[in-house]
Order: structure tokens, then sequence, then C-alpha cells
């Protein structure tokens, strides 16, 4: 990653620019990562760039970059952001990325479709409850980003056979 870049994404982040850091976001085409079978699995929040400007280091087959639990209301918008950006400066990786985005009644949906121009390998959603959230989910995702649900609640317990027949 190119120095002065990153020096700039840091210094609007610490001063909590967001307008700039929206600026340094620009979607690029990244080469998906369509491996299936990984052993190793490592959950990065999104707020914190010393961690995300070493994913090409980590020891981890899969990267789960955290949107969610791991990330505190004011620092979500900051971290979405972010999380876009380092997507677009690891364009050939060889370790899945997998953005875990937050229930879609707290902003889920609409990180979905920030997050698509991105093009993150894969886009885990927590607290799926309904067919027809996947549905929705399904119908705002690109078709080469990998769709992964977190079943948590009865309600996709309930539905669990139906959802393996969406998407």
């Amino acid at each position: 990653m190119e120095n002065n870049f990153l020096i700039k994404v840091e210094k609007a982040f610490l001063e909590r620019d967001l307008n700039t850091l929206k600026k340094l976001a620009v979607p690029t085409h990244r080469e998906q990562n369509k491996k299936e079978n990984y052993t190793s699995v490592l959950m990065l929040s999104c707020h914190n760039i010393k961690h995300l400007i070493k994913i090409p280091d980590l020891e981890a087959d899969c990267i789960m970059l955290n949107l969610e639990d791991g990330v505190s209301a004011e620092d979500k918008p900051f971290a979405l952001v972010l999380c876009a950006i380092f997507l677009t400066q690891y364009k050939q990786i060889n370790k899945k990325l997998v953005v875990i985005v937050n229930a879609l009644d707290e902003g889920g949906y609409e990180e979905i479709i920030y997050l698509n121009q991105f093009m993150p390998d894969a886009i885990r959603v927590p607290k799926i409850r309904f067919v027809a959230e996947v549905n929705k989910i399904s119908s705002l995702i690109h078709n080469d980003i990998e769709i992964h649900l977190s079943i948590e609640t009865k309600q996709a317990w309930k539905y669990l056979a139906e959802f393996k027949s969406t998407k």
C-alpha cells in the first residue's frame, strides 16, 4: 500500500473527517477470491487501521471485516468507509475478505448497497429472520459477491430449510 495514501487515510480518520475518507474510497476492480475451503479465520474490527494494514501479512485464509458488534455506534460510519478503502487496496489477495455488516434493521441494507461497489468476496449478514430478508439481500448484492447468513434467531431456525433454496 502506498505510504502517502495511507498517511492521508490515517490523518482523516484521526481528525474524524468522514468527508475526506469518503473521497479516498474510490471503487476499483477487485479480483474475487472464490476459495471455499479455508482452515483459519480471523475477525478484525474495521475501525482499527493498524489491523487493516496488516491483512496481507496475517496467517489466516479468511479475514472477517467486522462492522457489527466490535464497532461502537460513533465509529460505524468511519469503519464502513475504512472497510471500503482497504478493499480497494487489496485488489488481489490470497485471503478471502468477508465483511460482516450490521443487522438489516440497524443499517445492514444500506451497508450492503454501499459495499457492492467495492466487491468484497462475501458479505455476512447477522440476525437473519425471514426468507423475505434473504430474497431482498439477494436482489441487492452483486452476483459475484457471496452471501453468508448468520443464523442467530429463532425465526431463522424455523425457516432454515427455505433459506437453503434462495439465490
